[in-house]
């Protein structure tokens, strides 16, 4: 047996309903097919990137579970029939189960600020874009490049008298 991290994204609506039964489905497509669970984690309800099933947010579910290797396939089959769940990936952990909760993703913050904070990066951007090269390279530090004087040429010195000294 192996352990295993699974990422379950179930149907927001039901979770918020009842969490324990949506969890109770999504763990029992594991434990049918021989897995043990070793831990369950619940991550924060997010927007989902494209629609799912209708669905424009989702529940993230993150477990960590022991199984054959060859019931793998019959697990992800069970949660792709299994009505609350929009998807699943499996994957083999390599590091171990995560016992903290997720951090605060890009949505959260998002709904914190009410949109304000990327207003806010979009309206530096604009400015960065607005600014004269030049002037933007200064505040940077670096200096644009300076001319070089030309090159004289190895040509003998003059002498006194205004013509070039040979050598004899």
């Amino acid at each position: 047996m192996r352990l295993y991290e699974a990422m379950f994204v179930v149907n927001q609506n039901a979770a918020k309903e009842n969490y324990e039964k949506v969890e109770a489905e999504a763990l029992d497509c594991i434990t049918r097919h021989g897995g043990e669970i070793v831990n369950s984690l619940r991550w924060d309800d997010r927007r989902l990137a494209y629609d799912m099933n209708r669905q424009r947010r989702a529940t993230f579910i993150l477990v960590h579970f022991n199984a054959p290797t060859e019931s793998i396939d019959r697990i992800e089959r069970q949660a792709r029939l299994c009505e609350v769940v929009l998807r699943v990936l499996i994957v083999v952990d390599e590091d171990g189960p995560v016992a903290e909760p997720a951090p605060k993703g890009r949505d959260s913050e998002f709904e914190e600020t009410r949109g304000r904070g990327r207003r806010r990066e979009r309206r530096g951007r604009e400015r960065e874009r607005s600014r004269p090269r030049e002037e933007s390279r200064a505040e940077e530090g670096s200096q644009p490049a300076q001319a070089q004087p030309p090159r004289q040429s190895e040509a003998p010195a003059p002498d006194a008298q205004g013509g070039a000294t040979q050598a004899q």
